[in-house]
């Protein structure tokens, strides 16, 4: 292991620690979802899903005021900001990556859905995703 791999597996400790001690710190529950479908297409026969907890708990917060103004346009009402997500993950665990026929990736928070905005930001030690809550409820239920 390498020093970046050492400090961002002591940073995760330190941000797990944190978490566990004053729990309101990280008050929602993040899951990346990875959804597939028994037919050919999304939506078509019974689905499965995949889901994966983030930890350490990222932090998850609207778009600062400033944030939005610098960027019109960028953000849309709604749109979060999750960061502190740990380092040691792929930008793959972020997106899905490139996804095969009849799969469907997302973001769940408590219960509400998320799409990822953009690309994920890589930062040092952390990354940073911007989400946007889906209009419709992802469904599980054959169409």
């Amino acid at each position: 292991m390498g020093l970046r791999s050492d400090l961002i597996a002591l940073v995760d400790d330190v941000r797990d620690d944190i978490v566990d001690g004053v729990a309101e710190l990280r008050l929602h529950d993040v899951y990346t979802v990875m959804r597939t479908w028994s037919g050919t297409e999304v939506g078509s026969g019974s689905s499965d899903d995949d889901e994966t907890a983030l930890e350490p708990r990222p932090r998850v917060r609207p778009p600062a005021a400033r944030l939005v103004a610098a960027a019109p346009g960028r953000f849309e009402e709604g749109d979060l900001l999750v960061d502190r997500i740990s380092a040691a993950l792929d930008e793959e665990d972020l997106t899905g990556g490139t996804l095969p026929a009849g799969a469907e990736f997302f973001w769940r928070i408590d219960d509400r859905y998320y799409r990822v905005v953009g690309q994920p930001e890589k930062r040092f030690l952390e990354w940073r995703v911007q989400l946007r809550r889906m209009r419709q409820r992802p469904t599980a239920t054959p169409r």
